[in-house]
């Protein structure tokens, strides 16, 4: 009955184990299955994550080269304004420079005038001299005139108008005035606007033409040249306002000139601040490309922490249960082979028996 018992208990202890045990494998393979799904997740995490990296860790360099760019433009541009004002001052300049010799031309023709008005009253017998018929004499004085101020020049303190030699001042208010002078009083202020003329002129182009009128004016001082001084005032009259005229012509080609030139500057340098823009643009568009990259590589990193954990959790189960179900094993195999033992125990204790005569009295 003993090892009836026995072995009722090993077959029921074994049926157990095995029960045991394959529960333990079940659940093992599970482990291992979730362990090598997290781990695969986790690798793929972390390649995704040295990908964004990878990808974020450029754009510091890039960044770097368009910033380049950008002071490289920054340059470019404060050169082409510095140009551009440089230019406009030298327009300015020259235009200031026009507005003077314009004035020294209206003066000069004025004074051309006077003198006109002088050789053919004071010098020509209060006018009887004069043909009016003649073409030479068709542009005719104003009627009435007065002798401009001198332009001031650098350096100049002079504030009064055609000094004479002797130091009195030309007065003119009309024509009348000029045509009551007699040969002397007209004689010296011709002299005076000539001399006042040639002294106060800042214009070359006046003063070369003027200057034709040097020695015909010491022929005049001497009683004669009238009608050369005439002919002269004419030609000297229509030689400056020629030279007028060239020169206005000159500026308005300048001031067209430089109306294209100033666009085509200014065109340039909106140009280059449009390209500034531009490349501010991609500077701010790569920072934004770091911050995705940055979130990105972020959140994949606490993926592969995430995946981490759950392998570890079901790496410790995997171990922890492995160390029970082996135990258990091994504490039911201990248990058998003892059991086996006492059956070997009994069985020859019965055989010995039986040997001796009494094996149904035991068996």
């Amino acid at each position: 009955k003993m090892a009836k018992d026995i072995r009722a208990e090993e077959a029921s202890e074994a049926a157990n184990n095995r029960k045991v045990q394959n529960d333990c494998d079940k659940r093992f393979r599970r482990y291992r299955s979730v362990i090598r799904r997290y781990k695969a997740a986790r690798a793929r995490a972390i390649r995704r994550q040295k990908d964004f990296h990878s990808k974020q860790s450029v754009i510091p360099g890039q960044v770097k080269a368009l910033e380049k760019k950008i002071g490289a433009i920054k340059i470019q541009i404060f050169s082409a304004e510095r140009k551009i004002a440089l230019d406009q001052q030298a327009r300015d300049t020259a235009r200031g420079a026009y507005l003077q010799g314009l004035a020294d031309f209206n003066k000069a023709l004025d004074d051309i005038d006077t003198l006109r008005t002088l050789v053919e009253t004071g010098l020509s017998n209060r006018g009887q001299g004069a043909n009016s018929n003649d073409v030479r004499y068709t542009q005719s004085p104003t009627s009435k005139k007065t002798v401009a101020a001198p332009t001031k020049v650098a350096g100049d303190n002079a504030v009064t108008h055609g000094k004479v030699d002797a130091g009195k001042f030309v007065e003119i208010s009309s024509t009348e005035q000029l045509t009551s002078m007699n040969r002397e009083e007209a004689l010296a202020t011709m002299k005076a606007i000539y001399s006042n003329l040639r002294r106060t002129s800042t214009n070359p182009m006046v003063l070369a033409v003027v200057d034709t009128l040097g020695s015909a004016m010491v022929e005049l001082e001497e009683g004669n040249a009238t009608d050369k001084i005439r002919s002269l005032l004419i030609q000297v009259r229509n030689e400056l306002q020629k030279t007028k005229r060239e020169s206005t012509q000159a500026e308005n080609a300048a001031i067209t000139a430089w109306q294209r030139e100033k666009t085509s500057q200014r065109n340039a340098i909106n140009d280059m601040k449009i390209q500034w823009q531009a490349t501010y643009m991609q500077k701010a568009q790569l920072w934004k490309k770091y911050g995705d990259y940055f979130r990105a590589e972020g959140l994949e990193m606490f993926k592969v922490a995430r995946y981490q954990s759950v392998e570890d959790r079901y790496q410790i189960y995997l171990d922890f249960e492995t160390v029970v179900c082996a135990d258990q094993d091994k504490d039911y195999k201990a248990n058998s082979a003892k059991r086996h033992g006492q059956l070997t125990q009994i069985n020859k204790a019965l055989k010995l028996l039986e040997k001796f005569g009494l094996g149904g009295k035991y068996g």
